[in-house]
């Protein structure tokens, strides 16, 4: 029983457990100072067992046998359950697990598949891209996606006529109204003259071809659309017509699954980082990051500063300093005008050099002791939130 092999543990062991190899470590004698069937044996008699780790500095839990059952109506049985916790593998695939992105993705993959036009409404950085890839992959993945952006079609419209770009594709993919896929219009209330005109006709014909050639249409806005003036009658007609199912996208901060979010994207940027619980409790609370463009700056500038191969909530607090911090001034040179430009300077080359004071004096040919004076209200004022 001492050569037992520890298969898994709940989220409250894994926090105590945290930092430990678990590739190398798995026995129970690994990291406790006694081996199992020693504490089983003393448990059976009743006795409470004491668990502290290996090197006896810190106490684990107690554990007692609250049911001794040995008699002979006893019997053992397979229960096939995994390990009691098992950390998630980061999966591959965007992340979808806030329950309102989660249902709309749901009823629009539906829709598409019905071939119902439907309008995503989400502000620019919320995943309407991928919102509308995994629909596509979803409802029609061997058929092309085309993605038109109305705003530069209204450049192209007179010279190259309408334009859009091809995923999955390659340089002699055409497009060809028969093969059917799904067409991506962003930003279509920003469309006008003759870009309006062609994208309405296109649409148009798409729609009567509804039963013979299998084309869905999404739109995305980055708010809810108006109605143009200047939009003929055609144009307005045609628009109208797409608008018979509707999609919100929350921004990041309003969605349950930011956490999930910042993991998945972490492990995209650099493989050799890991966000603990409260380096996200830290990037949200201090930064609060709306969009995954927010986000994604905020989590690289730690993957390229930070060493530490965890993250946790103090490196978050060293190396991003928060924009109302940036152009702030020491105590000492507040008041004297000659000494707040000096030190706005300091502390300006100093979030220049992502907080590295010994950079920042050399580039301002300083001690370092000067520039960790100036700029100390930064520090301080991360480590008070």
């Amino acid at each position: 029983m001492g050569r037992l092999t520890i298969l898994g543990a709940n989220r409250r062991a894994a926090q105590l457990l945290n930092g430990l190899n678990f590739a190398t470590l798995s026995k129970f004698r690994d990291l406790f100072r006694t081996d199992f069937g020693s504490n089983l044996s003393v448990m059976r008699g009743g006795e409470t067992v004491r668990l502290v780790d290996w090197l006896n500095s810190a106490f684990f839990a107690r554990i007692r046998l609250s049911r001794l059952s040995s008699g002979a109506n006893t019997q053992n049985l397979p229960l096939n359950l995994p390990s009691t916790y098992e950390v998630p593998g980061l999966p591959d695939a965007p992340v979808f697990r806030d329950e309102q992105v989660l249902n709309s993705l749901k009823l629009a993959i539906r829709s598409a598949k019905m071939l119902i036009p439907q309008y995503v409404i989400g502000a620019s950085g919320t995943g309407r891209t991928t919102f509308a890839r995994a629909v596509h992959q979803a409802s029609c993945p061997d058929k092309p996606l085309i993605a038109v952006d109305c705003r530069a079609a209204n450049i192209n419209a007179e010279s190259d006529g309408l334009t859009g770009e091809l995923f999955g594709g390659d340089e002699n993919s055409r497009f060809l109204i028969e093969t059917g896929g799904m067409l991506v219009l962003e930003d279509l209330s920003q469309a006008t003259g003759r870009a309006s005109e062609q994208l309405a006709q296109l649409i148009n014909r798409l729609l009567q071809h509804k039963t013979s050639v299998k084309w869905s249409i999404l739109v995305v806005e980055s708010e809810d659309p108006k109605e143009q003036a200047h939009w003929s009658k055609f144009v307005s007609m045609t628009f109208t017509k797409l608008r018979q199912v509707e999609f919100q996208l929350p921004t990041l901060s309003g969605r349950t699954d930011a956490a999930f979010i910042a993991m998945s994207m972490m492990s995209r940027l650099s493989t050799d980082h890991q966000l603990s619980r409260s380096a996200i409790d830290a990037i949200f609370d201090l930064h609060a990051p709306n969009t995954f463009y927010d986000l994604e700056k905020l989590l690289t500038t730690l993957a390229l500063q930070c060493p530490a191969t965890v993250l946790r909530a103090e490196h978050v607090q060293r190396y991003i300093v928060r924009n109302e911090l940036r152009d702030a001034v020491c105590p000492k040179c507040k008041g004297n005008n000659a000494k707040e430009a000096k030190c706005s300077e300091i502390n300006r080359v100093f979030m220049e050099c992502n907080a590295n004071i010994a950079l920042a004096a050399r580039k301002l040919g300083v001690s370092r002791n000067t520039v960790y004076a100036h700029t100390l209200h930064l520090q301080s004022q991360e480590n008070d939130c």
